[in-house]
Formats: C-alpha cells, structure tokens, sequence
C-alpha cells in the first residue's frame, strides 16, 4: 500500500517485495521535502517469519550528491531456547553517500542481557569500484566464560571451537576488507589474558592475521600472525607464533 501526501511528501509505503527468493515485510515513511532538500526517512525491514530486522532512521539530503546521516539497528529478537538461538543487536551512527558508508560508532551486543558480550568500534565500507571494509573493534573486557553460560568448556581450545560453532563456522564477509581487534581483557576458562590486539584481513574467502599480540596468564607476551584456517568448527593457525 502506498499513501502520497502530495509531490514533495510526506511518503508511505508498506509492502513484502521478494529479494533474492525471500519475502520482505517492508515499511518506508518520509516527512515532506524541506526548502532546503532535507527529508526525514524511516525504514523497517523484516524477513517474514524470521526474529532478524533492520532499522534505518535519520535524514536524506537530496542534492547533487545524496547525503544520508543517521541511525542503523540490525537486531536478532529471538530468545534463547528457540531455534538454540541468542538474541543480539548492532546500533550504528552512520553517514552515507554514494561513495562510503561511515560509522563514526558501532554498538554491538550478543547473548541475553544477563550474560551478553558487549563490543564497541567505528569503521566504514567503500562503495565505489570493489567494495572493501575496515573496521575497528574494541572492549574493555569480555568474559567468554559468562557469555557461555552453565556447561561452558573447561579448557581455552573447547572455549575458541564453542564460539567458532556458535558463528556458524566463522564470520564471512561478502568482500575484502580489514578488521582490527583491541581487548584489554579476555577471560576465558577461568584464565585472563591481557591487551589482546589483532590485525585482521580477509582476501579470497580467507582470513589471515597480520599480527597479533597478547599477554597471558603468567605475564608471558606472545606474538603471532598467519593464515586462519577451519577444520570443521574448530579453527587453526598456519604460521608464526613467539614469545615477545
């Protein structure tokens, strides 16, 4: 259905157009055009029958070159006992034209409230040409061993193949990009470790770490860097690993 207030606006549309074989129940809302070439957007997705949506909220700045600045919520609603899901949601500042895609803050949350891991970062995506990301990541601490719950593994390894199977093998990007990685504390399996710094790039369908950095129980600094390989859920390193 479609609502026109005149030819300036304001704009409403809801419909479940079909993208790419899948069913979309979309909402579009504007305000009127200002004198000025300003238009407030809104925009709801939501794949049908499925908890994932998408919000998108801010305003259009219609010009020779369209400027979009405002706010992105990707969330995951579903609880935790249905589908052996958890519910997660990615809050997004972001200015957009048609050459990037900033954000100038990324908020992102997984796992129940209770026991949800919480990561922070910025970044931006380059449209023109092969599209290509870089985002950085960063948290003060992450405790893995509440994220996972009663019945988590005991040992760091059963703790990195957990995650890794609950990613669903690992993240996979659609293109190239890099991606930074700054902790200052990591718990995990009853152990800290401290000032974990990674620097990540993903070429050809493959992550490789450029260097990564870390201090471990005991106070022992370690280096290392190479190519990530998966071995069905659980995840290897091909390459160089030190002591600093």
């Amino acid at each position: 259905s479609a609502e026109v207030g005149s030819l300036s606006g304001p704009f409403r549309l809801d419909g479940v157009p079909d993208w790419d074989g899948e069913r979309i129940q979309a909402r579009v809302s504007t305000s009127k055009l200002s004198d000025k070439g300003a238009i407030r957007l809104k925009i709801a997705l939501q794949r049908e029958g499925k908890p994932e949506t998408l919000d998108v909220d801010g305003g259009l700045f219609v010009a020779a070159i369209p400027l979009f600045e405002g706010r992105l919520t990707a969330t995951n609603a579903v609880k935790g006992a249905e589908r052996g899901a958890e519910p997660w949601r990615i809050v997004a500042e972001t200015k957009a034209d048609p050459d990037r895609l900033r954000f100038s803050s990324i908020n992102l949350s997984d796992g129940p409230d209770d026991r949800a891991i919480r990561l922070g970062g910025r970044g931006e995506i380059t449209m023109t040409g092969k599209p290509e990301f870089d985002i950085a990541i960063d948290a003060r601490q992450l405790d893995l061993d509440r994220f996972l719950g009663k019945g988590r593994p005991k040992t760091p390894s059963a703790v990195v193949e957990t995650l890794t199977r609950k990613l669903g093998g690992g993240f996979a990007p659609d293109f190239d990009g890099r991606l930074t990685l700054d902790v200052k504390s990591l718990v995990v399996a009853g152990e800290v470790v401290q000032d974990l710094k990674a620097g990540l790039t993903w070429r050809n369908k493959a992550w490789r770490v450029s260097r990564a950095s870390a201090v471990l129980p005991g106070a022992t600094a370690v280096v290392a860097s190479g190519a990530i390989a998966f071995s069905g859920s659980e995840p290897g390193l091909s390459g160089d690993v030190g002591a600093l």
